[in-house]
């Protein structure tokens, strides 16, 4: 009974690493969206679909990556909206 006990604890002890592993590739998958929403890109909302379902493919995911970390922000979009307000009166 030892035996068996044994190989249960050993599949419990790596089950705990598996599921961190787990979690990392999902953040590491996820990465463009998380990034895109933290910055407030425009249409993040599109970035974070087009993550979920081509993000599998390693040059969709470079592009969307690029696309979070140099899109244009909505407070970039704000300060541009108020320069213009300005030059106008």
């Amino acid at each position: 009974m030892l035996w068996y006990s044994n190989i249960l604890m050993q599949r419990f002890y790596y089950g705990r690493y598996g599921i961190v592993i787990v979690c990392g590739l999902v953040f590491f998958y996820m990465l463009p969206a998380l990034v895109g929403h933290r910055r407030g890109v425009n249409s993040s909302g599109l970035l974070m679909l087009l993550n979920l379902l081509l993000g599998w493919t390693v040059v969709v995911w470079f592009v969307l990556l690029i696309w979070a970390v140099a899109g244009q922000t909505k407070a970039a979009d704000r300060y541009y909206r108020s320069l213009a307000a300005k030059s106008d009166a």
